[in-house]
Formats: structure tokens, C-alpha cells, sequence
């Protein structure tokens, strides 16, 4: 697996703003990476210990809002920013590329 990080800090600065982010991760040459996501914590996401994943054939994503009820079942703040962990699994060693874009602002 390879590791990344991004941190959200829209809400730092103002505890009442709010996020809304997708991470997606795809591969030209035919590679089916995996995304394994874990928030908060720091802990590195694994194939058996992440908060969020997708696991598709093909290109995934994954969303990360502020109004999850993700953050409420955990009892997490998120007022001081979030660390976001990412996992890229992928079947074979290969190209692809990983992305962190506000999805509000994504093109369909």
C-alpha cells in the first residue's frame, strides 16, 4: 500500500464553516487501486482498520462531509481540522493517480 495525508482545516478558523471533500484515486493502464480512509486519529488505514473505503472496480472515491453522522457516532470535533489518512491499494505495482477536491466544486 502506499500512504498519504491531507489535513481539512475549514473549520480552524471558524468552527461553523463547513467541508465537503472527495478523495478518488484512478489508473490508466488497467491497475483497480483501492482507497482505505481514516480521520481524526492519525492512525494508517489497513485493509481490516479504516473509517471510510472503497473497494470498486475500478477508479474509486470517497466523501468526506462536516455533516456526516460519522462524527457524532464517534464523538469527534471537528473544530480543530481533521487529519485525513489514505491508503492506495492496488492489485498490481502501477500508475494512478490520487486526488483531494472539494466535491461542492466537482464537475459531473
Amino acid at each position: 500500500m502506499d500512504y498519504y495525508w491531507y489535513i481539512i482545516s475549514d473549520t480552524v478558523f471558524e468552527a461553523t464553516n463547513t467541508f465537503d471533500y472527495q478523495i478518488s484515486v484512478g489508473s490508466e493502464t488497467g491497475n483497480d487501486p483501492d482507497l482505505y480512509v481514516t480521520v481524526y486519529d492519525g492512525r494508517w488505514p489497513t485493509e481490516n482498520d479504516w473509517d471510510f473505503s472503497s473497494k470498486m472496480y475500478g477508479a474509486d472515491t470517497v466523501r468526506i462531509t462536516s455533516d456526516d453522522l460519522f462524527w457524532a457516532q464517534k464523538g469527534y470535533n471537528t473544530s480543530a481540522g481533521v487529519v485525513v489518512m489514505v491508503a492506495v491499494k492496488f492489485s498490481e505495482a502501477g500508475n494512478y493517480t490520487l486526488m483531494l477536491t472539494e466535491a461542492s466544486n466537482s464537475f459531473h
